[in-house]
C-alpha cells in the first residue's frame, strides 16, 4: 500500500522517530491528499508553538498571547480528525473510540499521545519540506 511505503520512507529519512505508524497509516488511508497536507501543516505549527510555549525564549506576556493562536489550532486538528475518524465503520479496529480514548479525551495520558501524534505529522511535513528541496 502507499500509505505504508511512505511511513517507511519517512520513518527511514527521520531515522526511526516515528511512535505512531499505525494510527498515522490509518489517517494517511483515510484523509484526502488536501486534508492529509492540511493536517500536517496544522501539526507542523503546533509542534513550534509548543516549542516556543514551553520554552524560556519567550517572556510570560508573550507566550500568553501565543496561548489562543495554540488552542484554536489544537481544536482545528483535533476537528480535522474527528472528520477523519467518523468515517470509519464501527467493526474496523481504529474506531472513533479508539482515537477518542488514545488522543483525545481530556487526561493526561491522551494529551501525552495527542503531543506524540502532533510531533509525528510534525516530521511527516518535515519530510515533505526537504522533499520538495
Amino acid at each position: 500500500m502507499y500509505s505504508s511505503e511512505l511511513l517507511d520512507k519517512i520513518d527511514n529519512w527521520s531515522k526511526n522517530k516515528l511512535v505512531n505508524l499505525d494510527d498515522l497509516k490509518f489517517i494517511i488511508d483515510n484523509s484526502s491528499e488536501e486534508e492529509f497536507k492540511q493536517i500536517i501543516f496544522t501539526a507542523k505549527f503546533l509542534k513550534g508553538m509548543l516549542n516556543i510555549l514551553t520554552g524560556n525564549k519567550a517572556s510570560k506576556t508573550e507566550k500568553m498571547k501565543l496561548i489562543p493562536e495554540y488552542t484554536k489550532n489544537i481544536s482545528e486538528l483535533t476537528d480535522n480528525l474527528k472528520t477523519i475518524i467518523s468515517r470509519t465503520p464501527d467493526s474496523d479496529e481504529f474506531t472513533p473510540d479508539y482515537f477518542q480514548n488514545k488522543y483525545l479525551d481530556l487526561n493526561q495520558t491522551s494529551m501525552q499521545n495527542f503531543t506524540s501524534l502532533i510531533s509525528d505529522l510534525a516530521i511527516c511535513k518535515d519530510y515533505f519540506n526537504d522533499q520538495k528541496s
